[in-house]
């Protein structure tokens, strides 16, 4: 897929292809074997990969992630097959309904020429299935069937079950002086509003939301600090993007014990799984607020059709600042060492959701399938890895 990944196939092949190999060009990713055969490495962040190649065999790893590649197999990959009668390989883990998912569809169908597979993580005899089993209750539903089970699943759709179900907490809430409390800050921009979110994190439920707008910084500062008053804080954790910067570090020459969170695209991923998850568990409880209920009930995830990358957010016309603030008061809630808040601030980019999944070493192969055009078993056959 990137270059990264290239490097790491190159390197395997080099050594596996060793005793057979009559030569090798390094900056090309080129080997010629003996035999006649060859075996040629792209990435396909090249839009021209093999354009003008003639291959009897293209295997495009990862085919989930690669940003455009719809038109890279138009334009590019399929002419490369004719001349030899060669066949394509795509595999990887699914990513939504892209292009993938549009080929595993034709072999499942049984069209000409076209042969999918599907198998899960517990296929795999190298991960024991007590590993795959505890990965079940660490992910919510939707990231094991993507994940582990290898099902193509739909995008769009609520990305929070059980939204009404814990949404049973009245308001005038009381503290109580032994709990502790923590409060999840979203800040509002122009057209958004400012959240504050506030955690019983002994009882893990909701005490009190504040949702509002037309305030200056410092009439904002202000009444988070009433609000730390009556709660007596142990933590705020803010977005510190854009005015979150200035509006924390003013308010950290208050009282108010407040860190910033830094909202990237990757840490967002991680942020909302997070939250998901405790939804589908119902490990938590919320406020009874119809507000923040439609907000979360029309949290929708997609996937970018450009780059095939994941993305949480509200359609358009709603706002997300309740889920945000939320999110980040039961991250708050859930944190026992708040260190990770200063570490290094992440660049907002794009990350594919596979990447953040890699801690929980899936290790799988899944969705494995290819296009079919009579392999032959000639020796000086062409093989290319993309």
């Amino acid at each position: 897929v990137d270059y990264k990944r290239l490097l790491k196939y190159w390197s395997g092949m080099k050594a596996l292809l060793a005793p057979i190999t009559a030569s090798k060009h390094e900056e090309e990713h080129i080997i010629e074997c003996i035999t006649g055969g060859s075996l040629e490495c792209w990435t396909l962040e090249d839009a021209n990969a093999g354009r003008s190649r003639a291959y009897d065999r293209v295997i495009i790893d990862e085919a989930g992630l690669v940003a455009g590649l719809e038109a890279r197999y138009e334009e590019a990959i399929r002419s490369t097959l004719p001349d030899r009668a060669g066949d394509v390989w795509m595999w990887g883990t699914p990513q939504g309904r892209n292009f993938f998912w549009k080929c595993f569809e034709r072999g499942r169908r049984g069209d000409p020429g076209w042969k999918s597979w599907q198998m899960s993580t517990y296929m795999n005899p190298h991960i024991s299935k007590e590993e795959i089993d505890e990965m079940k209750r660490e992910m919510t539903e939707r990231t094991f069937r993507q994940e582990v089970m290898a099902e193509f699943l739909a995008d769009g759709g609520g990305v929070f079950r059980n939204v009404r179900e814990v949404s049973t907490v009245e308001r005038g809430g009381a503290r109580n002086p032994d709990h502790s409390y923590v409060c999840g800050i979203d800040w509002g921009r122009s057209s958004d509003f400012n959240v504050f979110s506030v955690f019983d994190v002994d009882d893990r439920k909701q005490v009190a939301i504040e949702r509002f707008t037309g305030m200056d910084m410092i009439s904002t500062a202000n009444r988070l600090v009433g609000l730390h008053k009556k709660w007596q804080f142990t933590e705020c954790l803010a977005e510190k993007n854009s005015i979150g910067t200035p509006m924390i570090e003013y308010l950290q020459r208050t009282e108010v014990p407040i860190r910033g969170f830094t909202m990237s695209n990757s840490s967002k991923l991680k942020l909302i799984d997070a939250l998901s998850l405790g939804f589908e568990r119902q490990q938590f409880l919320l406020l009874n607020d119809e507000t923040q209920i439609a907000e979360l009930e029309a949290f929708e995830q997609s996937t970018l059709e450009v780059s095939g990358l994941i993305r949480f957010a509200s359609p358009a016309g709603i706002h997300d600042d309740c889920v945000i603030g939320t999110a980040l008061a039961w991250k708050a809630a859930q944190s026992e060492d708040w260190s990770f808040l200063a570490s290094t601030e992440e660049k907002s980019e794009e990350v594919p959701f596979s990447h953040i999944m890699q801690s929980h070493r899936a290790g799988q192969r899944v969705a494995d399938y290819g296009r079919t055009h009579g392999f032959s078993d000639e020796e000086d056959e062409e093989l290319v890895v993309l």
